[in-house]
């Protein structure tokens, strides 16, 4: 204490000691740290170099498939290796070979232009090596940022934003490029590629295919066992309108409908719920319907599941009595009022 500074020689004791406490644990707290944002990126780094590898594996099997000289035993393993990767999780087996057949294994040079904004997006690239800086030159500022391999360039130029229903292709007059891609320029090697994997637009057009197949298959399986036997309808002339049924998701706490609303025919929807549950919450005027003004009034609220109908006040022309709220992720089957009326 003596032979420190003027600073120190003026504390007492007691404070001396908590300083001490208190510098042991802001070393600690900086070595936790650290430690956390080490730990953190390792097993990142891993996944990424895991993931690369597999890349350049799948390229390898690609180019010998393309060419008709690889053997059953290699065919089977791409296709196992491409179900791994992300863009291609949710595709069925036996589509994987129409895939294998159209995709494209492409190299660039370093300071090429891969595409450019506002052209029409063909295919979604797949970086299996190298970098590529990607620039938004349509905003106030030109906007950039970099991809680094294994990723995905822009994947959303072609398919829209579904958590629910994969392999939603936007309209042909919206698959247009967001930016613009350049490979980088970034590092010494004069010699360094860009290698990725092209998958045009024709084979993610066969998967959406299959899939609105399969969504199709499963709507009129349940307009036969499930909402005719509901509605008390005829199976027949229901299965004869397939096409006015939509099957529909919906995330919790999303209000499907709200009280008081009163959409016009055209508009207005019906909703058969086929899985998950809804809380039906009536607004305290509605409750109060029939009830001694001097009694206190609250909101009530009840929960709906499986076979329940919602929207039915629409068929009258009515406002809607309450709200229906999701509690547990629904899928409905659902058609216009205006379209129930006209078939039925």
């Amino acid at each position: 204490r003596q032979r420190g500074p003027p600073v120190l020689q003026r504390l007492k004791e007691a404070e001396l000691s908590r300083l001490e406490l208190w510098m042991v644990g802001h070393v600690k707290s900086q070595y936790i740290d650290v430690s956390v944002a080490c730990h953190a990126e390792a097993p990142m780094e891993a996944k990424k170099d895991e993931l690369a590898l597999k890349l350049s594996t799948i390229m390898s099997l690609l180019k010998k498939y393309s060419q008709g000289d690889i053997t059953e035993e290699e065919k089977g393993f791409l296709m196992q290796k491409l179900h791994t990767l992300p863009l291609f999780c949710d595709i069925p087996q036996e589509l994987l070979p129409v895939i294998a057949a159209q995709v494209k294994v492409c190299k660039f040079v370093r300071g090429v232009e891969i595409f450019r904004e506002g052209e029409e997006a063909d295919g979604v690239y797949v970086l299996s090596q190298g970098q590529v800086e990607l620039r938004c030159e349509s905003a106030s500022l030109i906007q950039e940022s970099v991809k680094e391999a294994p990723s995905s360039l822009t994947p959303e130029d072609l398919l829209a934003h579904d958590e629910v229903r994969p392999f939603i292709l936007r309209a042909p007059h919206e698959r247009l490029r967001s930016r613009t891609a350049l490979t980088s320029l970034a590092g010494d090697d004069a010699t360094s590629l860009v290698v990725a994997l092209w998958v045009p637009t024709a084979a993610m057009q066969a998967v959406s295919d299959h899939f609105r197949g399969r969504e199709a298959q499963e709507r009129d399986d349940l307009v036969r066992t499930f909402f005719a036997p509901a509605m008390k309808m005829d199976i027949q002339k229901c299965m004869r309108h397939t096409d006015i049924f939509q099957l529909e998701h919906f995330p919790k706490s999303h209000a499907i409908i709200q009280a008081g609303g009163h959409p016009p025919l055209k508009v207005a929807r019906l909703y058969l719920i086929i899985e998950g549950e809804v809380q039906n919450v009536y607004p305290a005027e509605v409750v109060a319907k029939g009830r001694k003004k001097s009694r206190a009034v609250k909101t009530q609220a009840h929960t709906a599941g499986s076979g329940h109908l919602l929207g039915e006040g629409g068929i009258f022309g009515e406002r809607y009595e309450c709200s229906a709220v999701v509690v547990v992720p629904v899928k409905a089957l659902t058609l216009r009022v205006q379209d129930y009326l006209d078939r039925f």
